[in-house]
């Protein structure tokens, strides 16, 4: 527990600064709800910010579910 609280901590730091991928472990932890209070708005906000910033053009007002996130964020990984 202690070291998921870490984590939640240096992900924050980590959006704070501007790093993209903190996003999508901050959007992880809030998706999981297990180490700080679910809250899929703001999950979803996060998995946003990173595809946002892998490609800047992608639509994502299809795609509701963090399955699908992911699976785009493995395509776009793929292709660079």
């Amino acid at each position: 527990e202690q070291n998921m609280l870490h984590a939640a901590y240096y992900a924050i730091k980590g959006v704070q600064s501007g790093v993209y991928t903190a996003y999508y472990y901050l959007g992880e932890l809030y998706f999981q709800g297990a180490y700080l209070p679910s809250n899929m708005a703001f999950a979803k906000y996060c998995f946003e910010q990173v595809i946002k910033e892998v490609d800047s053009v992608f639509d994502l007002s299809e795609y509701n579910e963090k399955e699908e996130f992911l699976t785009i964020l493995k395509r776009k990984r793929k292709k660079q």
